[in-house]
This record gives C-alpha cells, structure tokens and sequence, in this order.
C-alpha cells in the first residue's frame, strides 16, 4: 500500500476524467461518437518513439480507455497541456502525502519544474511518476465517491469496551469533479 510503483492505465483514467472535469463531457477528446488517429500504434515525440501494444489505427474515445492505448492517452495529455496535467495529478492526489501513517519510502517527484522533454508523454499513460496504491485508491475512489476525494482513513472507528464508538474518524470531503463527470 504504501510502496511506489508506476500506475500505468489507472492514471490513463485518471487524467481522463480531469479532461472532462477540465471542460465538461462533451469536450471534443470525449464525444461519443469522434474517432481518434493513433498513427498506427507509435508516436515520435522529443526524438523518442513511444508505442501502443497493437498497432491501433483509428479509436474511438471510449476504446482508447478499452484498449489502454498509450498513443491515446498521449494524445490526451498533449491536448492538457503540461500545466493542466500537472493540475490533474496533484488535484487527484499524485504527489501529495495521503494522510495515513504508513510509512514508505519516498517516491519519483511529480514537481512540473523536473520534468523533462518526454515527461508530458510518459506521464499521460502513468510512467515517470511513482506513486503509492493508496493514492491510486484515493483518486479511483473519487470517481465512485460523485467527485468528492476523501482522505483514506485505515481505521473507521475504535469502539469501547461495550462495543460503542469511543472515536470515529470524521473524513474531509474536497471536491475534485462534478456528480455528472464522476458517474460518465
């Protein structure tokens, strides 16, 4: 829970829902029905070639979060921009200590001001910055949770000798996404 490790297509959906929160569902990445050029699987991006597992010609939106194509969300995170993916990491939670007592050891730095040529790319599909599976829970949970990101708590309440709740842990709610982004 508390190790780093490189996320991969969770963040790919992460950073998905911060478009749509970004510019509400129907941004032109988003709409339903637009199809998407991978370029046949690859990308040549700061004289590095980044690649899809198959080589994907034309997708659809919600097939490139099906297939977990790389290319597609590399697409999605030059459309964001460095400064609005960055926004999307640390809003989501990426980078940020979560608030529970494990301890772990540190992980790769999300600071924008570190990145490097090929960061926007590599990051867009969850490479370059390590983070923890309760960050990954964290962020995940605030799109079942309507929006609202709530920090983890591993313990709910201590109950008493005669079974009563002698501490409950109240949570604080921070919006992140609006309901109807969270539920598409």
């Amino acid at each position: 829970m508390a190790e780093p490790c490189h996320s991969g297509s969770v963040r790919a959906r992460i950073h998905t829902e911060s478009r749509r929160g970004l510019r509400g569902a129907e941004c032109w990445f988003s709409r339903s029905g637009r199809v998407h050029r991978l370029r046949g699987g690859s990308i040549r991006i700061g004289g590095h070639t980044f690649h899809d597992h198959a080589p994907y010609g034309l997708l659809r939106f919600q097939e490139i979060l099906e297939h977990s194509s790389n290319i597609g969300a590399v697409k999605l995170g030059m459309r964001l921009g460095e400064s609005r993916l960055y926004q999307s990491l640390r809003t989501f939670g990426f980078g940020a200590r979560t608030g529970t007592t494990f301890r772990r050891r540190p992980s790769a730095s999300a600071e924008i001001d570190q990145w490097s040529a090929l960061s926007l790319a590599s990051i867009s599909f969850g490479q370059e910055v390590a983070v923890t599976s309760m960050q990954i829970l964290t962020a995940i949970n605030a799109i079942a949770n309507g929006g609202y990101r709530v920090r983890p708590s591993l313990v709910d309440r201590v109950l008493n000798g005669d079974g009563e709740p002698a501490h409950v842990t109240h949570r604080k709610l921070i919006r992140i996404l609006g309901p109807e982004t969270a539920l598409q």
